[in-house]
């Protein structure tokens, strides 16, 4: 218990570093975002695919079918290169001009390794404004599933290795696809071509339903689906059964569950009132852990006698005391990765309080010593409480002056991933409420730093939590 009390105590003094910082940096803020909107510098949609209409994320490690396949034995494919765990679909765009295709409808795919060179990838989605309809595979005893005939297919896109064909469902091949890979192979961006007459029709629908299957890749094997025991040939899927049916439940029926996209922008917000709870359950927590100030130690003390005092002080919000006292430790001992951490935050705040030149050398300033801090503390058991100085002082500060929102978030990801760490089972709801508050920070600075896709998907991360309590 003492080790919790000591990393929570760590949090409230992010808090305060947080708090410290005040308004005096605003205006610099608003003169930029003034300037930003002004000059339409904001990325348009149109360069990066589009406004994203629905995103799902799969469980990972369970791409192994029924249970009894194997990976193939090459020695390209690695655990995780069949194992989807993203599928985001974009809103169609209409006369993008300085794209390769002005008008196209973008789907990525996200695997939990690379690479894309023997992995098989079908995606088969059924329109609401087009009648009619395929509920067989579009390679005859390829995949070996069957479609749920409410929601037959009527287009289905096949990607295998590099390239990528699009089909109509009298299996017909309409068009190629425009694909890129990133991160070696473990994103997957396809851009379908809308020109075609046949392909225009997504344009008007309101609602899609998508089939997502992954498996290995043969040219030898009809489809280009590996052969596997049982002619269980898919290895991952993405499950869209309302009852949350597991892959198994899917492979013993044979019958293939969609997810449902509703063509239109969807919000990269956590749930507010979710956020709001968590963060309320997270400050009851806080309250719990305050620790009084210590009483000053005498001149011939050790270093983290001294140390432990500064923190002391500058939880209790005396930060010209506490930098005071943190500048002749880091001083004394500039391999302190606690005395670095708390140093730069003392700086950030006094920047808070200055005038916006001096504000923004002192905000720089302060990083040269959170950037120290984290590298030192690295993999040690500081770590939580160094990065939590550098995660606030991060999203404190504005983004369009200083552009640190997205070190913020990602100090805050792996904060809720170490936290996890630090509970026992009898501490379980106490551990989620602290995972789920950091994924949550995590979330709100993604938003900020522009990367919609990151907080969507820690936000999901922060609900799934508690689903699982």
């Amino acid at each position: 218990m003492l080790k919790i009390t000591y990393y929570l105590k760590a949090a409230f003094c992010a808090v305060v570093c947080t708090a410290g910082i005040s308004f005096s940096l605003i205006s610099s803020d608003i003169i930029s975002e003034f300037l930003v909107k002004s000059l339409r510098l904001k990325t348009s949609p149109e360069f990066n695919g589009g406004p994203v209409a629905a995103d799902f994320f799969d469980e990972t490690e369970d791409d192994a079918g029924s249970g009894i396949l194997n990976y193939p034995r090459y020695s390209q494919f690695v655990p995780g290169s069949l194992d989807l765990v993203r599928y985001t679909v974009h809103e169609p765009v209409y006369k993008a001009v300085w794209q390769q295709n002005p008008e196209y409808w973008q789907l990525d795919f996200e695997f939990k390794a690379g690479s894309q060179e023997l992995r098989n990838v079908m995606v088969y989605i059924c329109v609401d404004c087009i009648p009619g309809g395929e509920t067989v595979p579009l390679f005859d005893n390829a995949e070996n599933i069957e479609f749920d005939s409410l929601h037959p297919w009527n287009f289905a896109v096949w990607l295998s290795g590099e390239s990528g064909t699009v089909y109509n469902e009298k299996h017909s091949a309409v068009c190629g696809t425009e694909n890129y890979f990133k991160h070696g192979g473990k994103k997957i961006v396809v851009r379908i071509p809308l020109a075609d007459k046949e392909l225009r029709k997504i344009y008007a629908s309101k609602t899609t339903w998508h089939y997502v299957a992954a498996g290995a890749f043969s040219k030898w094997d009809t489809g280009g689906f590996l052969p596997a025991d049982r002619n269980e040939k898919i290895y991952d899927l993405l499950d869209g059964s309302l009852d949350s049916a597991s892959r198994a439940r899917q492979f013993s029926s044979r019958t293939f569950c969609p997810v449902e996209v509703k063509m239109q922008e969807s919000s990269a917000q956590c749930d507010s009132d979710f956020e709001s709870k968590v963060k309320e359950q997270f400050g009851k927590i806080q309250d719990q852990k305050i620790v009084p100030l210590l009483e000053e130690p005498a001149s011939d003390s050790s270093f983290a006698q001294k140390l432990e005092y500064a923190v002391c002080v500058f939880e209790q919000g005396l930060h010209e005391k506490a930098e005071k006292i943190l500048e002749r430790l880091v001083k004394e001992d500039s391999g302190s990765a606690l005395a670095n951490a708390y140093y730069g935050s003392c700086l950030a705040i006094r920047g808070g309080k200055s005038n916006v030149f001096s504000a923004m050398k002192l905000v720089n300033q302060s990083f040269v010593y959170l950037d120290r801090a984290a590298s030192l503390s690295e993999g040690t058991g500081e770590e939580i409480e160094v990065l939590l100085n550098r995660a606030g002082v991060a999203s404190s500060v504005p983004e369009t002056v200083f552009r640190k929102s997205a070190v913020a978030a990602w100090d805050y990801v792996r904060i809720a991933e170490l936290c996890k760490g630090l509970y026992g089972e009898e501490n379980s709801y106490e551990r989620a409420v602290v995972s789920a508050y950091y994924y949550i920070c995590a979330a709100e600075n993604f938003r900020k730093a522009g990367l919609d896709e990151d907080a969507k998907m820690y936000a999901y991360y922060a609900e799934k939590i508690f689903q699982t309590q």
